[in-house]
């Protein structure tokens, strides 16, 4: 028993627990409206199962969201990385060594069979739907969670392998994770080495991860799914995330349908963390704040009670009635009622300010605006303005791609579309790719497939003119291929020109260029002439253009802007 504990406490890694970061829990909390954590209950979820205890993340999924559904631009900034990253749609790049298969019957059927399982992932979802709601998820958490599926794929050679067949989205504000295993479980893995595909055994600590569904009717009690982490091969129970090991369980769990399925976590490394946090956290207490703003500003258009005006009488009193109206403007007219209203007093001359004859002055009528008594309508708002620019850097968004621009032209717009494709767009895209190619897209030894690559289109960040430009220089070099043409073409301008399945279509178009010209010249000299405007035209594509302007030999204007040719270094010779 005193072993057991010592090797938990050996084992247990609590997430941080600083007196910020409990602070900034305890302040998400007061300004949501929903209830707390779902995985906190009475019940007490973290720390259930004392084997492998659910672990509490810093900030509840659930109060992030509602944070981010009530900021100004961080909404924003989710769409716009969520349309950007894989909203252009998706295929598959041939990446095989022998450029004429990749037409071929073979080649043709498993890129069928491959974006088969791309475009109808799961019963409930298309493939654009499903890398729409995870782009979503990691833009808003910096992590999301994928089902993985498998089934028994029988071969060409007639053999079963196990590989996935399906995979869904799972909302990443409803999943928590365990700790890992204290005992480590032996696997085999297969890898590539020196050319040969060699199987090692290795032990891997594996982890569950935990999904509250919801309450039964007869207990009352929160109910729990749990999924292995992706890569474990043993057979776990859903309902309690234990470990079945004899037959006779395994056969029962089957029959049941609770047999535990596989979770892939993409996510970002977060240095002592267990689980990544949203990009904007190091701005939680400015974006709080911000939130406050709001609400004051709120406040004010609602419950204003400063009349836009009074009218003041001196020299007198007030009478019972505008007395009686004063207390009641102030007490009943509120928000915009209060914007237009006018304070009407009357007052009765002052018997004790009677002169010497006896007369009672008569009251003065003065008329006062209220209108500095008032809070600006733009109160707050440059604190809001420095808010939105912390949280536009934390994303790396230049506030051109959320319609925050007050004014830009055509090459700043570029510039943003440039550097945001390269810090945020390309990269989260290129985590999505990995994961199909690597974990969707395998062979039967698990890698990815050697002749399909699975690709995103990215957002179209070059001119018309720069596409074509580079065309015409790459065929002046003779670098691209009739093919690779079409490609450039079809991936800028969004078109699905069809590759040319004939030899000549792999082949460097200058090549292919020069010899329809010599089989055209030979024609001619037989007799047998081809006349063709189309493919005079064709041709004509093909020139090679000439650089306008030289290439100068001059080396000091070759050389950097540094006052001369001179080199720092000293020649010893």
């Amino acid at each position: 028993m005193e072993k057991q504990k010592s090797i938990k406490k050996a084992i247990k890694v609590k997430p941080s627990t600083d007196k910020f970061t409990k602070k900034m829990k305890e302040r998400s909390k007061k300004y949501s409206q929903q209830s707390i954590d779902p995985f906190a209950p009475k019940a007490s979820s973290y720390g259930l199962n004392p084997e492998f205890e659910i672990l509490e993340p810093n900030y509840d999924p659930e109060q992030l969201l509602i944070i981010k559904n009530t900021n100004d631009v961080l909404r924003q900034c989710s769409k716009c990385i969520q349309v950007n990253s894989v909203g252009n749609g998706y295929g598959l790049v041939y990446k095989g060594k022998e450029l004429s298969k990749e037409a071929s019957p073979e080649m043709q059927a498993k890129k069928d069979n491959f974006l088969s399982l791309l475009d109808m992932p799961n019963p409930d979802q298309y493939g654009h739907e499903l890398f729409s709601s995870l782009s979503a998820d990691y833009a808003d958490f910096n992590r999301c969670y994928v089902e993985i599926i498998r089934g028994n794929v029988i071969t060409k050679d007639k053999n079963y392998i196990n590989r996935p067949v399906a995979f869904y989205h799972v909302p990443t504000s409803t999943m928590r994770k365990t700790r890992k295993d204290a005992e480590p479980t032996e696997v085999s893995v297969k890898m590539l080495r020196f050319g040969e595909v060699r199987e090692h055994k290795i032990k891997k600590h594996f982890r569950r991860y935990v999904q509250k569904v919801d309450y039964t009717t007869t207990t009352g009690e929160p109910r729990y799914i749990y999924f292995k982490e992706y890569g474990d091969p043993r057979t776990i129970d859903k309902e309690s995330g234990e470990v079945l090991t004899t037959p006779a369980e395994i056969k029962k769990a089957i029959e049941d349908g609770n047999v535990a399925t596989e979770m892939y976590e993409i996510s970002a490394y977060e240095p002592g963390q267990i689980y990544s946090e949203p990009e904007w956290i190091n701005q939680l207490t400015s974006i709080l704040a911000s939130k406050l703003c709001n609400e004051v500003n709120l406040g004010f258009f609602e419950n204003n009670t400063i009349p836009n005006m009074v009218v003041m009488i001196s020299g007198g009193a007030l009478s019972d009635e505008s007395y009686d109206e004063v207390k009641n403007a102030f007490r009943d007219i509120r928000g915009k009622d209060s914007f237009n209203s006018i304070l009407f007093l009357e007052a009765v001359g002052d018997a004790a300010a009677a002169s010497d004859s006896g007369t009672i002055p008569v009251p003065k009528l003065d008329i006062k605006p209220l209108i500095e008594g008032r809070q600006d309508d733009a109160i707050f708002q440059n604190f809001k303005e420095q808010v939105n620019r912390l949280i536009l850097s934390s994303y790396r968004i230049d506030p051109i791609l959320i319609g925050m621009s007050k004014g830009s032209d055509k090459a700043s717009a570029e510039v943003a579309i440039l550097s945001a494709e390269a810090e945020v767009f390309g990269p989260l895209r290129k985590k999505f790719e990995d994961f199909v190619s690597k974990v969707i897209l395998v062979d039967e030894n698990g890698f990815a497939d050697k002749d399909w690559s699975f690709r995103f289109k990215p957002t179209n960040i070059l001119k018309q003119e720069s596409v074509f430009l580079a065309i015409r220089y790459g065929i002046a070099s003779g670098a691209l291929t009739p093919n690779t043409i079409i490609q450039m073409i079809n991936n800028h301008l969004n078109l699905e020109i069809p590759i040319i399945e004939d030899f000549w279509g792999n082949i460097p178009a200058t090549s292919v260029r020069d010899s329809f010209r010599n089989y055209l010249e030979t024609n001619n000299e037989e007799g047998k002439g081809i006349e063709s405007k189309t493919f005079e035209a064709f041709l004509k594509t093909l020139e090679i253009v000439e650089p306008v302007e030289e290439v100068n030999s001059d080396p000091q204007k070759l050389a950097p802007n540094q006052g001369g040719i001179d080199a720092q270094s000293r020649n010893q010779n």
